[in-house]
């Protein structure tokens, strides 16, 4: 059972160690969310719940994956797992601009004629809004499942913007070669693993720096990089250190899933763009109840230090 007091001194704790980085995790953004890690579990699932049969229209098709209309803007995306709190979540964090895990609100500014690398793209709730508000020019997902994969083009197509969302089924990681990656029950829960365990099979993987040489891609400061990659983050970042360094993209990165994200990512990204100004968003507890970490980390040049990149 949880105990109210004991979190609030681990989430003071987390929040007063990420003061070193003056002006990064203001309180208000830390307190984002507070309350799912305060509140009994079985409330916050029954809140969720809720939350789905109101929000989300959801039927069957003929190969037994769900196609999910989210009512209030008519976007259409294809889920293969459960309807639990998780999938409420998931989209929520895509349809409210104050939830810790929306990826671009100040300081990330996206234009028209924004590239936009979308790593670990899942069932491209993210790619589809953006593209359909016609918030960048391209979008390139990046998606080990072959699965999800299939569903997030499908839904591309469904929503109508087939033609701004490139899909390619690769890991992305440090360096470019092979890994072993595992399909969850739930797309949310895919990840790259260690070992062949679990009926985990190798894929190919790409580091950014090779996939934009390759592919001639520049990215510049109106440009996004976006990465929720269960646990490889910083390796993402860590591949797309030339890229970073010569263009300045704009970062959106997970740092829940690993408790010394958040810190690394920051100095790492800050020895590259010593001009990057960066906020730290929300709060969560992450596989187990004492592990608590800040959920997003973005970092962008100033406005008006891009308009000459």
């Amino acid at each position: 059972m949880k105990n109210p007091v004991v979190i609030l001194g681990r989430w003071y704790s987390l929040w007063w160690k990420m003061r070193k980085y003056p002006g990064v995790y203001s309180l208000s953004d830390a307190c984002t969310q507070l309350r799912y890690l305060l509140q009994p579990q079985r409330l916050t699932e029954w809140e969720l719940r809720q939350w789905i049969r109101k929000e989300l229209s959801i039927r069957s098709e003929s190969d037994g994956v769900l196609e999910i209309e989210i009512k209030r803007n008519g976007l259409i995306f294809y889920w293969l797992g459960s309807l639990s709190g998780g999938l409420a979540m998931g989209v929520r964090q895509e349809m409210e601009p104050s939830h810790a895990h929306y990826y671009n609100v100040p300081p990330i500014h996206l234009t028209p004629a924004s590239l936009v690398l979308d790593i670990g793209a899942c069932e491209g709730l993210f790619a589809i809004r953006v593209a359909r508000a016609r918030q960048a020019a391209r979008i390139i997902c990046f998606e080990p499942s072959a699965r999800t994969a299939s569903f997030l083009a499908r839904a591309a197509g469904k929503n109508g913007v087939a033609d701004r969302i490139k899909v390619e089924v690769f890991a992305v990681g440090r360096a470019s070669g092979e890994v072993y990656f595992t399909d969850s029950e739930s797309p949310e829960a895919n990840r790259v693993v260690s070992t062949a365990v679990g009926g985990a099979r190798k894929t190919p993987q790409v580091c950014l720096d090779d996939y934009c040489r390759d592919k001639q891609i520049r990215l510049g400061a109106t440009d996004l990089i976006k990465v929720d990659a269960e646990g490889a983050d910083l390796d993402v970042i860590r591949g797309a250190e030339r890229i970073i360094r010569e263009g300045a993209p704009q970062i959106a990165v997970t740092t829940y899933h690993e408790p010394a994200h958040a810190g690394d990512l920051i100095e790492f990204l800050r020895s590259l763009q010593p001009g990057y100004r960066f906020r730290l968003k929300g709060v969560t507890c992450f596989r187990t109840p004492d592990s608590i970490r800040p959920v997003l980390l973005q970092a962008a040049l100033p406005l008006n230090a891009r308009a000459g990149q």
